[in-house]
């Protein structure tokens, strides 16, 4: 058989694609060896698929469809084509005829058996597993086996009562039936199958996007995957298959294009508005390359590499129902320069739809203002019905209502029209009918130059059901957990500062009663949510103005302000704001890849508020407000440092405990912060790093006033502690650094004269850590030094040595109790042989540390 009968350049390509795909190829591998699924945005479920084609080992609908839909034939077919493993193809045909056994005739109760989007979907991954055999000419009665298996679902997809008309379901199912006829061109009925498809195609395509360009189903990645269909669809098939549908592809994919580029934010993400994940976008128009449009989407989605950069700063999409405002597309600046708002209102589809009329959000170097995203399809589950209300949209609600979500609102009528607009000014209205009872609209006004928005609010009762219900209404703002609020007399302060901005929510208009953060007592949720990633939840804010009355009028005022110019906070108010959100969220403040530190700053600000059964907040309060205090009268901050970590962190406990200091751990001080600091008075960051210090302790110890800090830490620098108080105790604890950097290793491993190639490359990483320690401390001017050796055989001399120097009253019967509780505990020092090692490697440790011999002292 010719390996390339039958088979379209297009499907060709794609296999090829698939069986490259190293990533997949792993997937095949785990799923052959121990019958691992992991679909993306799932946990990994171990299961015999074959004997249960229904089971549901997640709970979880859109699990169920991944498996019905056969996603995991991809990692097979890659898997087979990167090894020799027969067992690849053997899974994969075993599970077409083990699920043409299970369904043979009809769904059995199951879902997903024919689901309109799983069957096309399942008959598209086994045309790819019918390619690859092909390409090969392999197997042949296999392949004999998938063509009538095939055959069976494109009669199936045919069907009129099986087809999902204005859908992206439908598309999908057009757009694989005519693949099906391209591709079993010698069956009966496949000339059938591919004029049904083109036909349908058609009027899919006329339905999907607006006049405008704009996807009609809510979302901005479903205009993303559905631009990429007609993509694909126009490149599958020749002029003469598409008929009139070409022509029409051709005028509306650069509409559909025009309008990725405005709404993909400067990060490069989409915006989580209606069932997005807010993931980066990319260029799917392949069709168009080369074109101005097309050069302009690859500037945005670059960041400015490559492509033609837009013009403008604000665009209108009418009938779509968006309004996007952006300020820079400059790519000589860093993306944090340029902000991103999107207004949104007006009804196309049903489809991914959630009750977002007349919300904003908003980006500005990361996210102010949120649309609370999508989380996932199981639409009977609270937090999902939530996500999709007003509740959980930058939107005015009436009191008293139930946040659950009701269809009938998401079908109401509604729409946006740009009114004004010159070269920094623009108003725009927006309206809807999807308040039942009220009439709603909304009026922005922005202001460009002056980074100014202006939200003009009504919600008129409209019949007895609005007059009856109306007791007030809440102005409702979704806000990321890492940004700090400060509510104050008619207005709310949303602070970045780490980034050293600011947006301000100000009254301008309106009887505002209050401002508070709200919880939308959601089932088993702290607060507020917001769904970035499909099954991801994250914490929120939910900022609400209210008003009362019987209808809504009021009208607020948004001012981005960017505190690294001009308008700068307060000294003492800027190190309290910064101690304050750091006490509140630490994760935000830590690099993304750094773990235990953030998990061990929770752990001790937990432990202080077990003690006082407080908030974070009033905690960072009253921490900072000790910390104000104590600068008058607290004894000096004791460091430990140099190589000797893990005594030092043992010495630390007894200073704690015999000497009444805080034991403020080795955990340092992240980035971020320590940038901010750094612009702050030597005294307003000194009370800074002491309320850092006092919340990674846990406690305030036994003298809250005077008591030391003591804190373990291999490096005191600058951009680590924010620079070390003048009357600071330095006590260095460093031994023989080649017995350290020997220690490190493991044992196991030391005993051959041929050091492993991984062995070397993490020996040279602990002696350049190593090092690092040893150059700054021979700039450094030490009170005291100590050998582990010499503290591990006389804790209570260090001990005294250290108290005397930093002032620390001392009761020496204490001590000797503390010191024999904690001998135990104390880490060992075990001898390093080093009779194994090759000397060539030994003299070059010793040669590399003699420049410092004089940091510390033979035992």
């Amino acid at each position: 058989m010719d390996g390339n009968a039958g088979l379209p350049e297009a499907l060709r390509q794609r296999v090829l694609a698939i069986r490259s795909n190293p990533s997949a190829a792993r997937a095949g591998r785990r799923l052959v060896q121990e019958n691992l699924y992991q679909f993306r945005g799932f946990p990994p479920v171990t299961l015999d698929l074959f004997r249960d084609w229904t089971a549901d080992p997640l709970g979880h609908r859109s699990w169920q469809w991944q498996i019905a839909s056969f996603n995991f034939m991809p990692w097979l077919i890659a898997y087979d084509a990167a090894s020799a493993d027969v067992r690849a193809m053997a899974h994969a045909l075993e599970a077409v005829r083990s699920w043409s056994a299970r369904f043979a005739d009809g769904d059995d109760g199951f879902e997903f058996a024919w689901h309109d989007h799983a069957t096309a979907m399942r008959a598209l991954n086994a045309l790819w597993l019918l390619c690859h055999l092909r390409l090969d000419a392999r197997m042949p009665e296999a392949q004999a086996m998938l063509e009538a298996f095939l055959a069976r679902h494109a009669d199936r997809l045919a069907e009129e009562g099986m087809y999902t008309r204005h859908t992206n379901h439908g598309i999908d199912q057009s757009r694989v039936l005519g693949l099906l006829g391209l591709a079993l061109a010698g069956r009966p009925g496949a000339g059938r199958w591919l004029e049904t498809a083109m036909a349908r195609l058609a009027g899919e395509l006329e339905f999907a996007f607006g006049a405008d360009g704009v996807h009609v189903e809510n979302s901005p990645a479903y205009h993303q995957f559905v631009g990429n269909l007609f993509d694909e669809i126009a490149s599958a098939f020749t002029p003469e298959q598409l008929g009139p549908l070409g022509p029409a592809l051709e005028r509306t994919l650069p509409r559909a294009l025009e309008y990725m580029a405005w709404i993909v934010r400067p990060d490069g993400l989409l915006p989580a508005i209606g069932d997005t994940e807010q993931r980066p976008a990319g260029n799917v128009f392949r069709r168009l390359a080369g074109t101005p449009a097309h050069r302009r989407l690859d500037w945005v989605t670059s960041g400015g590499r490559e492509g033609e950069r837009p013009e403008g700063w604000l665009r209108a999409f009418e009938d779509g129902g968006y309004l996007v405002a952006r300020s820079d597309w400059s790519a000589g600046e860093p993306p944090a320069s340029a902000f991103h708002l999107v207004l949104r209102s007006g009804f196309r589809s049903r489809y991914h739809r959630h009750d977002d009329d007349l919300s904003l959000c908003l980006y500005w170097g990361g996210d102010w203002l949120l649309d609370s995203g999508m989380f996932n399809y199981v639409e009977h589950e609270p937090v999902r019905r939530y996500l999709r209300s007003k509740w959980a949209h930058n939107v005015p609600v009436p009191e008293g209502f139930d946040p659950d979500w009701k269809r009938p609102a998401s079908d109401a009528e509604g729409g946006l029209k740009l009114l004004e607009s010159g070269e920094a000014h623009a108003l725009a209205e927006a309206w809807s009918a999807s308040w039942p009872g009220f009439r709603a609209r909304r009026r922005l006004r922005l202001d460009l130059a002056q980074r100014r928005f202006e939200v003009e609010d009504s919600l008129e009762p409209e019949g007895e059901t609005g007059v009856e219900s109306a007791k007030g209404f809440l102005s409702l703002w979704h806000v990321p957990a890492d940004k700090e609020i400060v509510i104050g007399e008619g207005q709310a302060r949303l602070l970045d500062l780490a980034a050293g901005r600011e947006l301000r929510i100000e009254v301008l208009d309106g009887a505002c009663e209050g401002i508070r953060l709200l919880d939308p007592g959601l089932p088993g949720q702290a607060g507020a949510v917001a769904s970035r990633e499909t099954n991801q939840l994250e914490p929120a804010q939910l900022l609400a103005f209210r008003f009362p009355g019987p209808a809504l009028r009021a009208r607020l005022g948004l001012r981005l302000i960017d505190h690294r110019g001009a308008e700068r906070l307060d000294p003492e108010e800027l190190g309290r704001q910064l101690f304050r959100s750091y006490c509140r969220n630490p994760d935000a403040w830590w690099p993304e890849d750094v773990r235990k530190a953030p998990e061990r700053v929770t752990a001790a600000r937990d432990l202080h508020l077990r003690r006082r059964d407080g908030d974070p907040a009033r905690l960072a309060e009253e921490l900072h407000a000790l910390a104000v205090l104590r600068q008058r009268s607290r004894r000096p901050t004791v460091y430990l440092t140099g190589t000797g970590g893990a005594v030092a962190s043992w010495l630390e406990g007894l200073l704690t405990r015999a000497a009444g200091m805080v034991g403020a751990s080795w955990i340092g001080v992240p980035g971020p912060l320590v940038r901010k600091a750094l612009t702050l008075p030597a005294r307003d960051r000194a009370i800074l790093l002491d309320a850092v210090h006092l919340l990674y302790a846990g406690s305030e110890g036994q003298d809250p006033l005077r008591a030391n800090v003591v804190r373990v830490e291999p490096l005191v620098r600058e951009d680590l502690s924010l620079g070390i108080e003048p009357q600071a105790v330095l006590a260095l604890i460093c031994g023989d650094p080649v017995e350290h950097c020997l220690r490190q290793l493991p044992r196991s491993e030391m005993g051959s004269a041929e050091v492993p190639e991984p062995l070397t490359a993490r020996l040279e990483s602990v002696a350049l850590r190593t090092e690092r320690i040893l150059r700054w401390a021979l700039r450094q001017r030490f009170a005291l030094r100590f050998t582990p050796a010499q503290v591990l055989r006389d804790p209570a001399a260090a001990v005294a040595a250290i108290c005397k120097i930093a002032g620390a009253p001392l009761d020496t019967d204490r001590l000797r109790r503390v010191v024999a509780q904690r001998a135990a505990h104390a880490p060992g020092l075990p001898p390093v042989s080093t009779d194994a090692l090759p000397e060539a490697l030994l003299d070059g440790l010793r040669a590399r540390f003699a420049p410092y011999a004089s940091l510390w002292t033979q035992d």
